[in-house]
């Protein structure tokens, strides 16, 4: 399982309860570590300095190499100091810097660069090693992306992310298992992306620049994390951490969101090209839950309006939608009886444009009153493999590959798809 960058980034500059305590810096500095290590990364630190109550460390770098991703974080400087009230402050100093890696199989690897900077960052650490709290503050944190040289072909593709007012807390409770508890909340997410993909010579392709901006109004988060002992690496074993009881959930929201974006450039023929779209939306959530009883998510979006332009067209491409739903559930680990899974998506007032409508009803002959989708499809699924054993997913990958082109009956052992029963939920109705 891929760790997302936020988590990874937050975590390793904030930490892991909340009594009170005569916590240390070192001590608050050692639960980051043992975390880290549990998940995969290998910490070192160039220089340590000890001088009375203060703890300040050099050029920490955090390194995981898997089989598809490497990842290497730096952070050029940390001081930890008390703070009063039996507390640990914890400061950031200098920008973060994230490169990954990508070493898909038959691909090129594909590198990705990122600069974090997060200004008056401050973290409050409280109470024991057993139960630490940490509570984070950033008044604004800004992240930019770029694909490497070997991998961008001279193309510019940046991406400058800035979150704005965030603030919350991380807990960990050491015991059997490690237990992690997160809350946070952001006034606002900006992203901005700014695209040049420059004419190549020699080569037939088109060239362009694309730029975007995007703005949330309002994020708040809040989740758990169960992390069992005696495993080292979970980012590569997560089946073996999932059946020895991990297990994640947690919830995302979101405030009403506006974007727009720009495109010009030519095609391969030379033929100029040039586009504009905007969009709006009223927001949405998400929620998710992975254990070994299966994986879920569900996520709602309120009322969205979409237009584009292109020049190209002789009207705009316009359409709004009410609201979205959507539901999935489904088992990740073996078992020799069927496990239920469910999928389900509803699409309400979904309403499209007159020069849409004119492209295949031009005398207005049909109702063009807001229409609704509904799909729902239930049944259970014989899982023969837990779906995160590299083992099985070579295997897989080995029968795809084996069975290009023919019968796909060899799959059946490994997973067999059951209906409940003709009378079961498994329904669709379209428009």
């Amino acid at each position: 399982m891929r760790r997302t960058l936020a988590s990874s980034t937050i975590a390793l500059i904030v930490g892991a309860g909340p009594v009170l305590a005569d916590l240390t810096p070192a001590q608050v500095w050692e639960n980051l570590e043992s975390y880290y290590a549990s998940m995969g990364y290998e910490v070192t630190t160039g220089a340590t300095d000890e001088a009375g109550s203060m703890l300040t460390l050099s050029d920490i770098v955090a390194t995981s190499d898997t089989e598809q991703l490497d990842t290497t974080i730096t952070i050029p400087k940390m001081t930890l100091d008390q703070a009063g009230d039996a507390r640990i402050r914890t400061v950031v100093d200098g920008d973060i810097t994230i490169g990954m890696v990508s070493q898909m199989p038959d691909e090129e690897p594909a590198e990705i660069n990122v600069v974090i900077a997060a200004p008056d960052n401050e973290i409050l650490s409280s109470g024991s090693v057993e139960d630490m709290l940490h509570e984070f503050r950033y008044p604004s944190l800004e992240a930019v992306l770029r694909l490497g040289d070997g991998n961008a072909d001279e193309a510019e593709v940046p991406l400058t992310a800035t979150v704005s007012d965030l603030a919350g807390q991380y807990r960990t409770v050491q015991g059997e298992e490690q237990q992690i508890t997160y809350e946070m909340t952001a006034a606002g997410l900006d992203l901005d992306v700014d695209v040049n993909e420059p004419p190549s010579e020699g080569e037939s392709q088109g060239s362009g620049k694309l730029a975007g901006q995007m703005h949330i109004d309002g994020i708040t988060s809040s989740g758990q994390t169960v992390l069992p002992a005696g495993l080292d690496n979970m980012a590569e074993r997560m089946d073996l951490a999932l059946n020895a009881g991990f297990l994640a959930d947690g919830s995302f929201q979101m405030g009403p969101i506006t974007g727009n974006a720009t495109f010009e450039g030519t095609d391969p023929d030379g033929t100029a090209q040039s586009g504009s779209g905007k969009f709006i939306s009223g927001g949405g959530d998400l929620t998710f839950a992975m254990s070994k009883d299966g994986l879920s998510y569900q996520g709602t979006s309120k009322k969205t309006e979409v237009e584009v332009t292109v020049n190209q067209l002789p009207f705009p491409i316009a359409y709004a939608v009410e609201s979205a739903v959507g539901a999935l559930t489904f088992p990740i680990s073996k078992s020799d009886d069927a496990q239920p899974f469910s999928f389900k998506y509803e699409l309400m007032g979904l309403t499209l444009a007159d020069g849409i409508w004119n492209l295949f009803d031009p005398g207005q002959e049909l109702p063009r009153d807001p229409a609704n989708l509904t799909i729902d499809v239930a049944g259970e699924a014989l899982v023969k493999g837990d779906l995160f054993d590299p083992a099985f997913s070579q295997k897989m990958a080995d029968m795809a590959e084996d069975g290009a082109g023919q019968d796909p009956a060899p799959m059946a052992p490994i997973c067999r798809l059951r209906p409940k029963c003709p009378s079961s939920r498994n329904r669709s109705r379209s428009m």
